[in-house]
């Protein structure tokens, strides 16, 4: 009761709306910092007068602080703002790691400073203006493209044009392709066609895939689509997991005396699941493609930067290759002290100082330097 008795005696006494709008605490401010000290001597200045930087810096460092009379009403604005601000990153894929970046809680602060009704940048303004405001040519060291050929004449235009630019073809996209030219080879294309018809089959029916999900203990195969070949990858991977699971099934009494078992493409899935060869060549799929899947995994995952391990990555996958059936990134792997202080033979493999001397040579033309 006395402390609810003290706040309203200082509610009392707390200026107008007005007054009060925006105002800003500053704690412990060093003598030099001219442009805080002045808001602190005048009491007069908003967040408005100071850049989003260093709002954002004072704020870290515990000098500044938000004061509001209605805490709670404060709370559920932020709440709300922060839900639109994740649906923008949910919607978007945007890496949530962005939240940590300086740059974005500048951009938090300096749409906080405009107030009400501003109007975001246009598709226009982000591609263009505020594009050439923002990256010059001598911030811009490396562009990384799809391989397609159109792509690739880009590329080398933009070399030829801008001397410090180094064009790099994108490593997902690289073994992407790899994945989709050995997706053509006779024999695999043909698995993974009947691989697709069978997910199609049982998730095409109901009954089946009750059927299907009592003999797999409730586990689900993955849908692939004729496009992607990674997902065909993991439709291979959950079929041949399911492998007996499928077979008892559709040997079962259960299924023979089935509605479904009378039907034409039921038959002839059923001759797939049956079918030796079907699963010899899973297998062979398995071994051909599980150490290039394990590459793209490790580039196009958002944990860690994955230049200084490609090179190393893709050797070690063809290795896997060759002995599974018996039968580029070098200035990266050169720079990363994991395999320069642990594998003697790295300087004197050719391929690898070479990549390193032509990055050199086109970031850093001038041979002093």
């Amino acid at each position: 009761m006395a402390k609810k008795k003290s706040d309203k005696e200082n509610y009392d006494k707390m200026p107008d709306f007005d007054d009060i709008d925006n105002m800003i605490e500053i704690e412990d401010v060093d003598d030099d910092e001219v442009e805080e000290e002045e808001v602190i001597q005048k009491g007069k200045k908003s967040c408005s007068t100071l850049k989003p930087g260093k709002v954002v810096a004072l704020r870290k460092q515990g000098k500044m602080k938000q004061t509001n009379i209605n805490d709670k009403l404060d709370e559920e604005k932020r709440a709300q703002a922060c839900q639109y601000i994740g649906r923008l990153f949910y919607l978007a894929g945007i890496p949530f790691n962005v939240a940590c970046l300086d740059e974005f809680k500048w951009a938090v602060e300096a749409i906080g400073q405009y107030g009400p009704n501003m109007k975001p940048p246009s598709y226009h303004e982000l591609r263009v203006p505020i594009l050439k405001k923002e990256i010059g040519e001598a911030n811009v060291v490396q562009v990384v493209l799809d391989n397609g050929s159109n792509y690739a004449l880009a590329g080398k235009l933009l070399e030829a044009k801008r001397p410090n630019l180094y064009w790099t073809p994108c490593a997902a996209h690289c073994i992407d392709l790899i994945l989709e030219d050995i997706g053509k080879i006779p024999r695999i294309a043909k698995t993974l066609e009947r691989a697709i018809q069978l997910t199609r089959y049982i998730y095409n029916h109901g009954g089946v895939l009750n059927m299907m999900r009592e003999y797999t203990k409730q586990r689900e195969l993955v849908r692939a689509g004729k496009t992607r070949f990674c997902t065909s990858y993991l439709t291979i991977i959950s079929i041949y997991k399911q492998q007996h699971n499928l077979r008892a099934m559709f040997t079962s009494e259960e299924w023979v005396r089935s509605r479904w078992a009378k039907e034409a493409i039921a038959k002839r899935v059923v001759k797939t699941i049956l079918m030796p060869s079907f699963w010899n060549t899973i297998v062979y799929i398995l071994k051909v493609m599980g150490p290039l899947f394990r590459v793209l995994h490790l580039v196009d995952n958002e944990r860690k930067p994955a230049m200084g391990y490609i090179y190393e990555a893709m050797n070690r996958a063809k290795e896997a290759i060759i002995n599974l059936l018996m039968g580029m990134k070098k200035v990266g792997h050169f720079l990363n002290p994991e395999y320069f202080y642990f594998d003697p033979n790295i300087a004197t493999n050719y391929e690898i100082p070479e990549g390193l001397y032509a990055c050199i040579q086109r970031l850093v033309p001038s041979a002093e330097i």
